[in-house]
């Protein structure tokens, strides 16, 4: 699943498409790292006993470009020790 950097470092809920084709909500952890996983018990693929879990790959998309305003914002946090 493709993470925003921000989003990552603060949290947010995504919605995704499960294997069934039905749209369910999923919290990302504010401090997820890329290739983290997810574990969504019981939406994953059926089996005769019950449903598996689904398992959601984080992948952080970096920014391939930084306003001077963002640079600035991100030196001031690398100042703070973050």
């Amino acid at each position: 699943m493709p993470v925003k950097l921000t989003e990552a470092l603060v949290g947010t809920e995504k919605s995704i498409e499960t294997l069934d084709g039905k749209k369910l909500k999923i919290k990302i952890p504010n401090g997820s790292n890329n290739n983290d996983l997810l574990r969504i018990k019981g939406k994953g693929i059926p089996t005769k006993e019950a449903r598996g879990d689904l398992i959601v790959r984080i992948k952080i998309l970096m920014p391939s470009k930084l306003s001077r305003k963002a640079k600035n914002l991100i030196e001031e946090l690398e100042k703070e020790g973050l």
